[in-house]
């Protein structure tokens, strides 16, 4: 009885769902556009290249090699292999969802442990610089101290990475150098190598299927924001609302509106903190077939979140 419930129940939802996009048919085909048009204009020249690029060197076991450069300042401040290090700096440069994609396939392949997995995904998983710099800094909202946004923005994870690694997780994961081998049958020891062009074949095929989803992701959640525009429209709930459930059509409403601009500034900023909930089903999607934490993530996200906000009220007191 209470499974028919459920399914009558969410029958209902998706049904009334429907009929509203039909009843608001014009806005709809717009609210679509924007969740195509930001996916198409952005997700994918900015991302697709590094998710081909980084699959190949994760399939052609050479982010040992690409880690070296990093090493005399990120080894010694976070005590980590290089595999980490190699999701701390594509999570970082790359952006959202590199972080958590790289996690995801490491993880799968038994370089990273569960620990390590959960510790980087706490913090890596964030907007990267290029969509940043390019599309918020400047035209969302408009300051004097750019520098003080791109602390916000990057810092902050960092900073709060560091503090966990010097106390949640200061012995759960081991020093580089006392990590033991961990022998499975898909460690990056037993598998067998593959050539180029099949690694590149690979990459290119996953990260394609990957984007695809993502773009999909974008388009429900943009139609979701839809009700919080009929419902909140004139209203500063509208641009709270549409931020929660998508982050670029949230910001590109916050960028439409007349608020005043250290408003914009503070509000932008927990939206990029938090990145939505689209982002958030992004992320499940990527680890979904892994025993990883769907609400630790969460979780790391909200804290995130709550230092942003009080960094920024400090900072503009």
């Amino acid at each position: 009885m209470r499974n028919l419930m459920k399914k009558a129940l969410l029958t209902a939802l998706i049904a009334g769902f429907m009929l509203f996009l039909l009843l608001h048919s014009a806005q709809a085909k717009e609210f679509a556009y924007l969740g195509l048009h930001t996916w198409f204009h952005q997700l994918i020249p900015s991302l697709l290249p590094f998710m081909i690029l980084s699959g190949l060197l994760i399939r052609l076991n050479l982010i040992s090699l690409f880690c070296k450069p990093f090493h005399l300042i990120l080894r010694p401040l976070f005590r980590m292999s290089d595999a980490c290090i190699y999701v701390l700096v594509t999570g970082f440069l790359c952006g959202f969802p590199m972080g958590a994609k790289n996690i995801a396939d490491l993880y799968r392949q038994n370089r990273l442990t569960r620990d390590e997995a959960e510790f980087l995904l706490a913090f890596t998983n964030n907007i990267g610089p290029v969509y940043f710099l390019s599309f918020v800094l400047g035209n969302v909202y408009q300051t004097s101290e750019p520098l003080y946004g791109c602390l916000c923005q990057f810092l902050l994870p960092l900073g709060y990475g560091l503090f966990l690694r010097y106390s949640l997780y200061r012995t759960k994961i081991a020093l580089p150098a006392d990590a033991p081998k961990r022998p499975s049958r898909r460690s990056a020891e037993s598998r067998p190598l593959v050539s180029f062009f099949d690694a590149l074949d690979e990459s290119i095929t996953g990260a394609l299927v990957q984007i695809a989803i993502l773009g999909g992701y974008m388009i429900v959640f943009n139609l979701l924001a839809l009700l919080a525009s009929v419902f909140f429209r004139g209203n500063p709930y509208q641009c709270f609302a549409h931020s929660l459930l998508e982050l670029s059509g949230g910001l590109e409403v916050l960028r439409q509106s007349d608020f005043p601009e250290e408003s914009k500034l503070l509000l932008a900023h927990l939206a990029l903190s938090f990145n939505g909930l689209c982002c958030l089903f992004q992320t499940l999607h990527l680890i979904r077939d892994t025993d990883l934490s769907g609400q630790k993530y969460m979780l790391h996200k909200i804290i995130l979140c709550s230092i942003t906000l009080f960094v920024l009220v400090i900072g503009y007191k």
